[in-house]
């Protein structure tokens, strides 16, 4: 509806022929005063002016029909000069001066400017005034020329207005409601102010009965928490309480519930629900001093009972608001999966006991004395600050807490004294906090007056018919009356929401060096190269100048940059000892688990303390030992070396490893055990430390310039006086390789340890040796010899080989509500087997993230450590980075995409609208299932093709690995980048990429984008967005520049080696370099559009030419848009485009106090205006009213 006002001012009209007819007259006047004065100049002069006079009225009053005809003409017409011509019989305004009549002895110009008004109303040319832009100066100026060649001129102006149009005005609840409002409300505020519809609480009464009813709400909501009460008074002798089910955004259904009876008749006669209905979410009232939130806290399967154990069992909430009081929690189940009867448990989540504390509380199912078990649910919590009495929105409300107060039915009821004094008795909601009875109750609303409310608990009657019950803590929340109350968002409104980016990163790095030293049966000291926290020694005799005396090496004191060494000889009692030096060649690495050169090589390094048995000949089996098992998983066994490294008994000793099952076997793929060697020499010693390097057998590498092997013989080496062995090595090298040898299990009773003979660049030969203590003889039976051979001395870099095997929790240096987080891992090791990444334990200041390996039927090298892994945090929402839309998401997907099961993933529909196809990162989140799962994304009902711009297939990827196939559901958190190219967050360039059918798999290579930057340190994301490839893949980075991203597409190794893969979809976005910020523009602001009604009629109005409203943009980022459409015919209005005041689509009009429509709207005589709201979760822009401006017929 429209209230319309005028205001018309008459205006003369003068007849053009009335002019010329004076102008004749004038003429015929000045001739006759010319013949009868005889002056000619005279004459000529006064038909001149005559002349000129009649041409400036004829420009004046051209211009005021103008003016009438088509105020927007003047209006939209820059300051500047024109002239005037006729179209038809219609006056319009010309480029240039005209000739009046075509007289071209005159000519007129036509100047417009804006007017002005001063204090008193009156128009002014001052642009110190006031501007009008309901008025425009008019100057008409005729110049012409009179003998002799004198130029003369006359003009005259005048102040032409709108002020005979009319004013089509909305501004009443009324006039707004014959529109279309949409996520909008009328404000009762002088009746018509239109506001955005900002989340809401309600509260009201209801009567239930034992059947389902349905409860229509006044409001919509898009996550509704329900919390109830029941009035009791029809059911005195049957304990009951209330069931809620299907919340929905309109309404939801509710009975009374009552549990098993068995002492009393059981009555079923309808109760009075009070009933509370809150957005989820985090709010205050009014202005803010009043906190609560609201959530549902999902699949609650812990069920609390009498004969269930401790009622200190829960799910645990934490509070989304700090309070500095404990606060109020109602609680209520709210789904029906189970019809058995059920309630809800909340606590305290330290003590069930005691009521919820300041930091949360714990939730379960409260099954009293009923049951044991029950199907899960899902309960609402409304979290309300405690001790506040006040009015909102002209309704008194207040909360409270009753202590530990509260008694059974059968007892005493307790009474609360409202702190305000209410008109009629208040709408009272009220829940129990503690469970300090194992039987199990609930709370109850007895009788409610202006002034006090009584409270009792209850308890079921099977296994008893009693219902006395010790005292419990409460609360309640009361309301004056039912209705609907506004909140405002508690949540900061960031100008832009908190973001960062970072990376985790291999930062634990060791030393190993190699090197040869002189011994002799003197102790000297070895000075490493590096400096370790824990040196784990292993040494080698290179024999040469001892050759009738069997001797090892011993080593002691090894710590820092330094160990102690000595040739230590056994007893010998059947040759000639000698004790010449010889060459020990040394091997020391930091105790930890590692790789080294390309990652391929994994080694592993430690000391075993306090070994005191003693294996000998005359000792019984060699199978017993310490056992140790290995930190890294091998595909094979490993090359075990090992060494004595005390001296706390200085009678000689060595070392002895085997298998852990049987001394006659090498250690296996699973461990070792380690003991002492005494041979023949002895059968007793103090217990000694051992040492022990593990490293990946048959491995050939380097690490910078030196290249390394590792080897085993096999059972073929013998003794000293056979044979000796001789193996090729691998690598060619171009002198003689440093060698450190071990011998492993012992075939031979009277034990023997590994010496090097001789050592060339292809070749080494080898023997084992035993003692003379008991007989002369050197000979010895086939044992197995591991080796390791290094180019030449110096020290090779260790990188941490644990890195994200185990996980690594990563500290956010933002505080978030709920953090989106994705990663991708740079895996720089070609060769590694395949591994995703999971991330999981998320909370709002860090997160746990490790690798999640897929089981590897046909491993290459069992190693998956990453070099580095990039994260981007994006607190949960939509967004804007500058121009670029992003939001960010977290869905619980059970939708398990593979081989098997095919490519369907659940649909999930985008917040923003997107030009362009945009870049989703995903991530699985959680950890609910350990086998292993990672995540896709592609079109909806197309795996093939990439998200589309409003819509995708989000799913669970378990590729080719069947044992993952029906994972239980996770948590997939997804970032989506709109694809505008380049943007920049707190200074930091942001770039994102999409490109179609890009890469291949991990056997296809490494394939490089140019990403356009050239970035000092890049952070880079990269993500599939289809599924062309039936086996299943994801995205990693291969390699990263400065100017380029490489990635690839993996597969795991469940079915078959192959890793190579058909081209998919990437996304990539890469920040120049790690930043925290709190800044993206919030797009989560909410928003709502009013579109009026039609206006006009088709006959009444004959020109819509000017737009002005009042508003109250009253917060940062908020707005208030107008466009408008016209056409001839009514029913064409909807078919027309919204435009601005240029007549384009994307203009607004932005000038409230009065904006002109674009001249094309000037034949049309039927009009609609949208107004588009923008605001925050706190704020909302204000319309008091609009008019359209329009002339009648």
């Amino acid at each position: 509806m429209q209230r319309v006002s005028w205001n018309n001012q008459p205006a003369g009209i003068l007849i053009v022929e009335a002019v010329l007819s004076i102008a004749l007259f004038v003429l015929f006047a000045a001739g006759a005063v010319y013949f009868l004065t005889a002056g000619l100049l005279t004459s000529q002069t006064a038909m001149g002016s005559a002349t000129a006079a009649a041409y400036v009225q004829e420009g004046i009053e051209a211009v005021q029909s103008i003016d009438r005809a088509a105020w927007n003409q003047l209006a939209d017409s820059p300051d500047s000069t024109y002239g005037l011509e006729l179209d038809g019989n219609i006056w319009a305004l010309s480029a240039d001066p005209d000739n009046p009549n075509g007289d071209t002895n005159y000519t007129r110009t036509i100047t417009i400017s804006d007017a002005y008004r001063d204090s008193g109303g009156n128009p002014t040319d001052t642009n110190t005034d006031t501007f009008d832009p309901h008025t425009r100066k008019i100057t008409v100026l005729v110049e012409w020329t009179e003998l002799p060649a004198r130029a003369r001129s006359m003009e005259d102006n005048v102040y032409v207005t709108d002020w005979d149009a009319v004013d089509i005005t909305d501004d009443t609840l009324t006039e707004w409601s014959d529109g279309t409002l949409d996520n909008l409300r009328v404000s009762s505020i002088d009746d018509g102010e239109l506001q955005i519809i900002q989340p809401t609480l309600e509260v009201g009464t209801t009567t239930a009965s034992t059947s389902w009813s349905t409860v229509t709400l006044s409001n919509e909501y898009d996550e509704p928490v329900v919390v109830t009460s029941l009035l009791d008074g029809n059911n005195p002798n049957s304990p009951v309480s209330v069931r809620v089910r299907n919340a929905d955004t309109t309404n939801f259904e509710v009975r009374l519930d009552f549990p098993t009876d068995n002492f009393a008749p059981a009555t079923s006669n309808s109760e009075t629900v009070y009933y509370m209905v809150v957005e989820a979410g985090v709010w205050t009232l009014g202005d803010g001093s009043t906190k609560l939130e609201a959530g549902i806290v999902e699949d609650v399967s812990r069920v609390n009972c009498s004969t269930c154990g401790s009622w200190n069992n829960g799910t645990d909430v934490l509070y989304a608001q700090t309070y500095s009081t404990t606060p109020l929690v109602l609680h209520q189940v709210v789904t029906e999966n189970d019809a058995s009867w059920i309630t809800s448990f909340l606590s305290d989540d330290t003590s069930a006991t005691t009521p919820p504390g300041t930091d949360g509380f714990q939730v379960a199912l409260n099954a009293a004395e009923v049951t044991t078990s029950h199907s899960a649910e899902d309960i609402a919590y409304v979290v309300w600050q405690s001790e506040t009495a006040d009015t909102f929105e002209g309704v008194q409300f207040e909360t409270d807490l009753t202590g530990n107060t509260v008694r059974g039915y059968s007892n005493a009821h307790r009474t609360e004294n409202f702190d305000q004094t209410y008109t009629s008795a208040p709408i009272v909601l009220a829940s129990q906090l503690t469970a300090r009875s194992t039987e199990g109750s609930w709370m109850m609303v007895d009788t409610i007056t202006a002034s006090q409310v009584t409270l009792y608990v209850d308890e079921d009657q099977t296994l008893d018919s009693e219902r006395s019950h010790t005292t419990e803590y409460g609360g309640y929340v009361t309301f004056a009356t039912s209705g609907t109350y506004y909140l405002n968002s508690a949540l900061t409104v960031y100008d832009e929401p908190p973001m960062e980016v970072g990376i985790i990163t291999n930062t634990e790095t060791g030393n190993m060096e190699i090197g040869s030293a002189t011994a002799t049966a003197s102790w000297s000291t070895v000075t490493l190269t590096n400096t370790y926290t824990e040196p784990v020694v292993i040494a080698t005799v290179q024999d040469g100048n001892n050759p009738n005396t069997p001797l090892t090496a011993r080593v002691r004191n090894a710590s820092g940059s330094s160990f102690e060494l000595r040739l230590d000889i056994p007893t010998d009692n059947f040759a000639p000892v000698t004790s010449n030096s010889e060459t020990v060649n040394y091997l020391v690495v930091e105790a930890g688990v590692w790789t080294v050169g390309d990652g391929r090589t994994k080694i592993e390094a430690d000391i075993v303390e306090d070994i005191s048995r003693v294996n000998c000949r005359t000792c019984g089996s060699w199978n017993n030992g310490t056992d140790v098992s290995y930190r890294n998983a091998y595909s094979a066994e490993p090359v075990v070396l090992h060494q004595v490294m005390s001296e706390n008994d200085s009678d000689w000793i060595t070392s002895f490893v085997s298998d852990d099952t049987a001394g006659g076997n090498p250690p296996g793929t699973d461990g070792f055990q380690v003991a002492m060697n005494g041979a023949e020499v002895t059968n007793s010693h103090d217990p000694e430390d051992i040492g022990y390097i593990v490293i990946t057998a048959d491995a050939t590498d380097s690490a910078g310039s030196i290249d390394f092997e590792t080897d085993k013989t096999g059972d073929v080496v013998r003794g000293y006086t056979d044979a000796h062995t001789t193996e090729a090595f691998t690598n060619t090298y171009a002198a003689a390789p440093i060698v450190v040898a071990s011998q492993v299990a012992m075939d031979g009773v009277e034990g023997c340890w590994a010496m090097l003979d001789a050592v060339t660049a292809t070749q080494l030969t080898v023997y084992v040796d035993e003692d003379q203590t008991l007989d002369a003889e050197r000979s010895h039976t086939t044992e197995d010899y591991f080796y390791v051979a290094f180019s030449s001395a110096g020290t090779l870099e260790l990188r941490d080989q644990t890195f994200l095997e185990n996980p690594v929790t990563v500290t956010l240096q933002n505080t978030y509500t709920n953090p989106v987080i994705v990663t991708t891992p740079y895996f720089t090791n070609d060769l590694r087997s395949p591994a995703s990444l999971r991330v999981y334990d998320v909370s709002g200041s860090q997160f746990t993230a490790k690798l999640d390996v897929p089981t590897d039927n046909f491993p290459i090298v069992n190693t998956t450590f990453s070099d580095d892994v990039y994260y981007v945090v994006m607190e949960e929402g939509t967004w804007q980075i500058g121009d670029m839309k992003v939001e960010a998401h977290i869905d619980t997907i059970s939708t398990v995409g593979s081989r098997n099961n095919g490519w369907t993933g659940t649909t999930t529909t985008f917040d923003h609208t997107y030009t362009s196809v945009p870049i989703v990162l995903h991530q699985v989140m959680s950890n609910n299932d350990s086998s292993w799962i990672t995540s896709f994304v592609s079109r909806s009902g197309d795996r093939t093709n990439p998200p589309s711009t409003s819509s995708m297939y989000l799913g669970l990827n378990a590729a080719e690995v069947s044992t993952s196939d029906a994972h239980v559901a996770e948590e997939v958190g997804w970032i989506a980048f709109e694809n505008v190219g380049t943007e920049s967050v707190n200074g930091i360039e942001l770039r994102t990429y999409r490109v179609t059918e890009f890469a291949g798999g991990h056997q296809n290579g490494c394939y490089s984008y140019t990403h356009g930057g050239t970035y000092t340190a890049p952070m880079a994301f990269v993500t599939q967005n289809s599924m062309d490839g039936v086996e299943g893949s994801w995205a990693t980075i291969c390699s990263l520049s400065s100017t380029t991203v490489s990635l690839h597409y993996d597969e795991d190794d469940y079915l078959d080696s192959e890793r190579f893969h058909t081209d998919e979809a990437a996304g990539i976005v890469v920040f120049d370099g790690s930043f925290d910020y709190s800044g993206l523009s919030d797009a989560d602001a909410t928003s709502g559009t009013y579109e009026s009604p039609v206006i006009g009629d088709g006959t009444t109005w004959r020109n819509f030419n000017l737009l002005d409203w009042v508003e109250d943009v009253n917060c940062t980022n908020c707005d208030i848009q107008i466009q408008v459409r016209t056409a001839a015919a009514a029913a064409d209005v909807s078919g027309a485009t919204y435009v601005g005041p240029d007549g384009t689509a994307s203009t607004y009009f932005d000038v409230p106090e009065g904006d002109l429509l674009n001249l094309t709207h000037l034949d049309a005589p039927y009009l609609q205006y949208q107004a588009t709201f923008s605001g925050t979760l706190v704020r909302s822009p204000i319309l008091y009213d609009t008019s359209i401006w329009a002339y009648e017929n």
